[in-house]
C-alpha cells in the first residue's frame, strides 16, 4: 500500500498499491475501498493504467468522492517519467486517467531550482525516484507535491557530495478543470 487517500464522506478510504500486482498481465495498480467504521474492504476495486514507462503511484488525493490526482514515477533516479494524472473512478472498475504535470519540464522562470544535467534554462526537473506526497491547496488550484528522501538512502542531487537529498516540496499551480 502506497497511496491513501479519504473519500469526503469521512468513512471510506481508497487504498492503492504502489506497484502491479506478481501475477498482473496488464501494468495496472489495484486500488480498493476500506470502510473504517466497519474496519473491512467494501469489496469496490478500481484498475488504474500506468503511463508508457511509470512503474508505480506514490501517492494520491481525491478532490471528489469519484475525481483526484495520482503522483505516477518510475526508473532510477534521473530517468523515467515523473508525472500528476488527474483521474476518475468509473463505475465499471475502471479509472480514467489524463496528464496535467509533467514534473520533468515544470515551468521555472526565475530559475529558482537547482540545476539538473540536460535541463534547459527556464526549466526545473525534479530527478527524484521516492516523489511520494501530495496535497491539494487553495481550493484544488494548486498542488503540493514533495520528495520523501528515504534518509539516508535518498541520493540524486547531493550524489557528488555523497549525502542525502534535503527533503523538497513544490508548489504547482494546476492547469484548469476538465
Amino acid at each position: 500500500i502506497e497511496g491513501l487517500a479519504a473519500f469526503p464522506d469521512d468513512r471510506h478510504l481508497l487504498v492503492a498499491l504502489e506497484k502491479p500486482l506478481a501475477d498482473a498481465t496488464a501494468r495496472e495498480l489495484l486500488w480498493l475501498e476500506f470502510d473504517t467504521q466497519a474496519r473491512a474492504w467494501t469489496g469496490r476495486s478500481w484498475r488504474y493504467a500506468l503511463s508508457p514507462g511509470a512503474e508505480g503511484v506514490g501517492e494520491i488525493v481525491l478532490a471528489e468522492a469519484d475525481r483526484g490526482y495520482a503522483l505516477e514515477s518510475a526508473g532510477p533516479a534521473g530517468k523515467g517519467p515523473r508525472l500528476v494524472r488527474r483521474f476518475r473512478l468509473l463505475n465499471d472498475g475502471r479509472i480514467s486517467t489524463e496528464t496535467v504535470v509533467d514534473l520533468a519540464r515544470l515551468a521555472d522562470p526565475e530559475r529558482l531550482g537547482p540545476p539538473w544535467p540536460g535541463t534547459p534554462p527556464g526549466r526545473l526537473y525534479l530527478p527524484f525516484t521516492a516523489l511520494e506526497s501530495l496535497a491539494l491547496v487553495d481550493g484544488g488550484e494548486r498542488l503540493i507535491v514533495g520528495n520523501d528522501n528515504n534518509f539516508p538512502y535518498g541520493i540524486v542531487r547531493q550524489r557528488a557530495r555523497r549525502r542525502p537529498d534535503d527533503s523538497e516540496f513544490y508548489l504547482i499551480a494546476l492547469p484548469d478543470t476538465e
